[in-house]
């Protein structure tokens, strides 16, 4: 029995979607400040929502 192919170490998976916490920590902010943002008008919208959970 072959065993499944594994990926090349030099090989990256590329994120699709990140969550708020992921965002807020990659801008170096807290996620309330996102959530205030978001509500303000001065940050993007989620792309996708998955439950009340907010994807971008």
């Amino acid at each position: 029995m072959n065993p499944a192919p594994t990926p090349a170490k030099s090989e990256t998976i590329e994120r699709l979607a990140w969550r708020l916490g992921e965002v807020a920590r990659a801008l170096g902010t807290s996620r309330r400040t996102i959530e205030r943002q978001r509500s303000a008008g001065r940050f993007p919208a989620p792309d996708l929502h998955i439950g009340r959970a907010p994807l971008w």
